[in-house]
């Protein structure tokens, strides 16, 4: 787990977590003192920041932010520092219980471990099929029963069970298999640029043979935009976006499943 991880998922109060970034980034860059970050925040007072720093006193909504970029924080870690501020200054119950619902998702994020797989002779998007689908399946879990709920052929599912327990992911015992380590049961393309291009290809063709059929029903949803933009406040959304999209993800996965499920994202400059 990296450290800014760790100081999220270890600490409830804001301050605590940015008096441990503090400290980190001053160890290795000197000229990160108190005067500094107050600069760099537009926060007035070194006491003031101190002050919030020993969760002394709660930090106004107008510094959260730049205080948060200062600090170095970015994506999910940004967004976790701004919900636990908003969560210090909020009394009114369900305002309250509403970000701690936030805080929690984003934290269990911060806990997924991606999976970088390697390449071999397998098909990317079935892999993808057969980890997540041990989330489903009640054991025995085999080859035959993979193939039933992915609807993929034996000898495909044979490849990737053989490739996860190659790469250390599954166990195999007799005609069983296991996953090993934690029960996160996602998969992301962001492995070799083929394993992605095959999901994407994968999800265009799904799209297209279902649009007909479920375009927006109650168990789908396309949705497809263009739009002009200032480009540089494209980019600071793109990374909210991803935040965003990891904390929806997080929320849904559960070791309690009863169903596979697409999620398809894609955004771009057109040019």
């Amino acid at each position: 787990m990296d450290d800014l991880n760790y100081l999220f998922i270890n600490n409830d109060q804001p301050g605590a977590i940015a008096h441990e970034r503090y400290k980190q980034l001053k160890k290795d860059q000197p000229k990160y003192s108190l005067q500094y970050i107050c600069t760099r925040s537009g926060i007035a007072s070194k006491g003031y920041l101190s002050e919030f720093m020993k969760s002394k006193k709660n930090l106004k909504k107008e510094y959260a932010k730049p205080l948060g970029q200062a600090l170095g924080f970015k994506g999910k870690h940004q967004k976790l520092f701004l919900l636990m501020v908003g969560l210090q200054k909020t009394i009114e119950p369900k305002t309250r219980k509403s970000l701690e619902e936030k805080i929690q998702i984003l934290r269990k994020s911060l806990l997924v471990k991606n999976t970088e797989l390697e390449e071999g002779d397998y098909d990317p998007f079935v892999m993808s099929k057969v980890f997540c689908a041990f989330g489903v399946l009640d054991p025995p879990i085999t080859v035959e029963s993979l193939s039933l709920i992915i609807n993929s052929s034996l000898i495909d599912v044979s490849r990737a069970l053989t490739e996860l327990v190659k790469q250390g992911i599954a166990i195999k015992k007799d005609r069983e298999y296991t996953l090993q380590g934690e029960k996160q049961f996602m998969f992301n393309s962001g492995g070799p640029k083929q394993f992605h291009r095959k999901l994407v290809e994968e999800a265009i063709r799904y799209s297209l043979d279902r649009i007909n059929s479920d375009f927006n029903g109650d168990e789908s949803l396309y949705e497809s935009f263009v739009v002009s933009v200032k480009k540089e406040r494209y980019l600071e959304r793109i990374k909210e976006l991803r935040a965003d999209i990891s904390a929806l993800v997080s929320d849904i996965e559960t070791e309690d499943a009863d169903e596979l499920i697409y999620l398809n994202v894609q955004t771009g400059l057109i040019k």
